[in-house]
């Protein structure tokens, strides 16, 4: 896929963040107050939202492989010991399968960019409390994307 198709990709895509108390619906650059509100309750700073299904933006048609990388994802967080909560990412169109991931709190941008380029994954969703709704931030994993 190409860098423009992909961020296309990226961009029309429900980060839907599941937490105890809440579930959030996020998307690129747009501010949500309720999950500000959320996040200083926890005391984040900033957070991320990745995933370790399709990398490089390419479809993997075998479930089994996606819930291994998943798992995987899981295994690295806890290892950081970053607190995170579940996230489905759900493309607008319904054409791409949703995708489980994380929203990790407190790990720094230049952390998740390293997990997830280590998983093969072309981008992150990184936000700050303080700045907007997150941003695109591209790992380089088998892109030509820049940030």
């Amino acid at each position: 896929m190409e860098n423009t198709q992909l961020e296309a990709a990226f961009l029309a895509t429900t980060y839907r963040v599941v937490t105890p108390s809440a579930t959030f619906n996020l998307r690129v650059g747009q501010p949500d107050l309720a999950f500000v509100l959320f996040l200083r309750r926890w005391r984040a700073t900033d957070w991320g939202i990745i995933t370790a299904c399709n990398p490089g933006g390419r479809l993997v048609p075998d479930a089994k492989a996606n819930a291994a990388a998943t798992r995987e994802l899981a295994t690295r967080i806890r290892a950081h010991g970053w607190l995170a909560f579940p996230s489905i990412n759900h493309a607008d169109s319904g054409a791409w399968p949703d995708e489980p991931g994380y929203c990790v709190l407190n790990a720094g941008v230049r952390s998740l960019l390293e997990l997830a380029h280590g998983l093969g994954q072309a981008a992150v969703v990184y936000g700050e409390i303080a700045g907007s709704g997150g941003r695109l931030v591209w790992t380089g994993a088998g892109q030509d994307a820049t940030e």
